[in-house]
């Protein structure tokens, strides 16, 4: 190679050697970091910044602990997402409890026992993060601190966690409160917090029975009586002689519960998206008028029977009208303007007149008029009725 072009090679090497970026970091005691505009490393723009090698206003490691603003306790810092080192619990500016430090958000860690579940919650302990409510199993001394309770123990003394005042489903005491909870002495028991050996109530599936021992239910029952008796079953069934029967598949698949004396006819319907409805005791499609109770079948034109404020007119439902108490109107068959049968009236009650349907206070009388001083008018003061 030509003497000249080592010579010239040589020389650009030593310029960027001069010219290469500087190795920051800890210099002379200080963490420092690279300012790109000067090429030279200064000190981390965040004082609270334990590595800023790169780029000295993007912090990459926050000091864990360091002196607050102005109380001098040590208080855990947390790198935010934009590079910055910020100070746990921010708002209160107290910190957190040191050992714990805090989440990447910035709230504190609670202590143990004053968590939600078994994750933390900075809505149960405070700004120091001293506990304010604590989880089953735990009880808040005045220190701010959850103490266990005894095994099996959901609730115990504050003054004195080694007191149980109650215990978990399935555990009960052993003629003591101190120590703990043990667990029921029928394993089918559910409820035996009082003592142990006595159940209260067993466990789903079961009834107790009058010696206190817990038997399992009989097919498709949900609950029995004292004496094992079935009272209530499961869906398509119903309570026949203590027993639980099925209701006749001809009542429909939706048939919650049917008649004990006839299983063919049902009683309820019961489907979330109301695709039947309860007809002649069966499950069957609704009418294809909403308004109509009853029709010959789904697709029918014509209904047999309309809902309560409807009238059936040439085999359509259509709503009462034609009367100062309409809305109390509860069938208007013919002539939807010709009121057939009123309504229950929630005071006093409805009288029909003439087509109408007529309100009549049945309080006692007062000032001479019919009705009790209410904003009903008094049967007086209406306009006359038309030929009964």
């Amino acid at each position: 190679m030509d003497r000249a072009l080592l010579i010239a090679a040589a020389a650009l090497c030593l310029i960027a050697q001069t010219h290469a970026a500087p190795a920051c970091g800890l210099v002379n005691g200080t963490v420092t970091g690279l300012d790109a505009t000067s090429g030279e490393c200064v000190p981390c723009a965040d004082a609270a910044c334990i590595n800023c090698t790169a780029d000295f206003t993007k912090c990459t490691q926050c000091a864990f602990q360091a002196a607050g603003p102005s109380f001098g306790g040590l208080v855990p810092f947390y790198l935010s997402p934009n590079g910055t080192c910020e100070l746990c619990d921010p708002d209160a500016l107290l910190g957190c409890d040191f050992a714990k430090g805090c989440n990447p958000d910035g709230s504190c860690i609670c202590p143990d026992g004053c968590s939600s579940g078994f994750t933390n919650s900075t809505a149960l302990c405070n700004d120091q993060a001293k506990c304010t409510a604590c989880i089953e199993g735990y009880v808040l001394t005045d220190a701010g601190e959850c103490a266990a309770c005894p095994l099996d123990c959901t609730k115990c003394d504050a003054k004195d966690p080694a007191t149980c005042l109650a215990c978990f489903a399935g555990y009960g005491f052993n003629g003591t409160t101190a120590g703990g909870c043990v667990a029921c002495a029928d394993e089918l028991c559910e409820d035996c917090s009082e003592d142990y050996a006595e159940c209260k109530r067993c466990a789903d599936g079961h009834w107790l029975s009058p010696d206190g021992a817990c038997q399992p239910l009989e097919d498709n029952c949900v609950a029995a009586n004292a004496q094992g008796n079935c009272t209530e079953c499961f869906f398509g069934y119903v309570p026949v002689d203590g027993a639980c029967q099925a209701c006749d598949p001809s009542t429909g698949a939706d048939c919650a519960t049917c008649d004990p004396a006839n299983l063919s006819v049902c009683l309820e319907c019961d489907n979330p998206n109301n695709t039947t409805m309860l007809r002649d005791g069966k499950c069957v499609p609704p009418c294809k008028d909403s308004n109509c109770q009853t029709c010959p079948s789904p697709d029918a034109g014509t209904c047999d029977k309309c809902f309560s404020g409807y009238g059936l007119v040439n085999g359509t439902c259509k709503a009462c009208i034609g009367t100062d108490y309409s809305f109390a109107c509860d069938e208007c068959n013919g002539d939807i303007e010709v009121c057939t049968r009123c309504a229950a009236a929630p005071t006093g009650l409805y009288s029909l007149v003439g087509g109408q349907c007529i309100f009549v206070d049945v309080s006692p009388p007062s000032d001479g008029l019919t009705g009790s001083g209410n904003d009903e008018q008094p049967l007086e003061a209406l306009p006359p009725a038309g030929p009964v």
